[in-house]
């Protein structure tokens, strides 16, 4: 009886450990599996060796993951923007942070205004930024913004030097929110770094700040939310008198309804 059993038995044992084997495999292969795809997932803000219309690609896809992060959380419009910022800082000047470039700050009082574009993220979080400034700052601000609309009342053709002072420059000829100066001014400072971290090159710069902006809009766009571009002085007055504004922007609201569009 047992050695007509025994065959019978070996096969069920031998078949129980392969499934098993086979099912411990499984799971070790699907957990490496979702450990690699993690990896793959985590965006990076190292620049690509890539042509600038590639790189202008890169930084699009890259930008709509981040603001989709972002809006999917609820998370405020600063928040979104001081990490678009921070990896435009990485792209372009090859840290997470700019802060090396604050000494160079004054070297904005070289350049004239030319008409600057912002996104609505970008203008709710520079005007956070100025309503934390002393008041003395602020009102200054507040008043070069309203003159430079008095005297030029169209500021939204890029292409036009206007001949002004950007409303964020202050007396001294620093900018009053230079760690959130809008993404269209990044690209401006090419001649900012020192010896120890250089920009990259002017075209690469201007790549991927298209790009960013690019990314940002598109994903603003598919998830409803005001994907314009407005023009600074114009977008910065109606934001700071504005009660609650990012609040309201971030609920649906039309906070920018009747801001000057940009051309971009």
């Amino acid at each position: 009886m047992l050695p007509t059993i025994a065959p019978f038995l070996f096969v069920v044992v031998t078949a129980t450990l392969i499934v098993v084997g086979l099912m411990f495999l499984g799971v070790g292969f699907e957990g490496r599996e979702c450990q690699s795809k993690g990896k793959q997932a985590k965006p990076t803000w190292r620049p690509p060796l890539a042509t600038p219309n590639s790189l202008r690609h890169w930084a699009k896809e890259l930008a709509a993951a981040v603001a989709r992060k972002n809006l999917d959380q609820h998370a405020s419009p600063r928040a979104l923007v001081e990490e678009l910022y921070a990896g435009s800082s990485l792209a372009m000047y090859r840290s997470d942070s700019d802060t090396h470039l604050r000494h160079q700050a004054t070297l904005c009082r070289e350049h004239r205004y030319e008409a600057v574009g912002v996104t609505a993220p970008e203008a709710l979080a520079i005007a956070e930024e100025i309503k934390s400034l002393p008041e003395r700052q602020t009102r200054l601000i507040r008043k070069k913004a309203a003159d430079n609309l008095i005297q030029v009342p169209d500021l939204t053709d890029p292409h036009v030097d206007t001949g002004l002072a950007c409303p964020l420059l202050m007396n001294d000829g620093t900018c009053a929110v230079y760690a959130l100066r809008p993404l269209h001014c990044r690209t401006m400072c090419s001649e900012c770094g020192d010896h120890e971290i250089q920009p990259t090159t002017a075209a690469t710069m201007l790549a991927i700040r298209q790009g960013i902006t690019e990314g940002l809009t598109a994903e603003l766009a598919a998830q409803g939310a005001d994907d314009g571009v407005y023009e600074l002085n114009n977008a910065l007055s109606l934001v700071l008198r504005t009660p609650d504004a990012a609040e309201r922007w971030s609920c649906g609201e039309p906070v920018f309804d009747g801001c000057a569009s940009f051309e971009l």
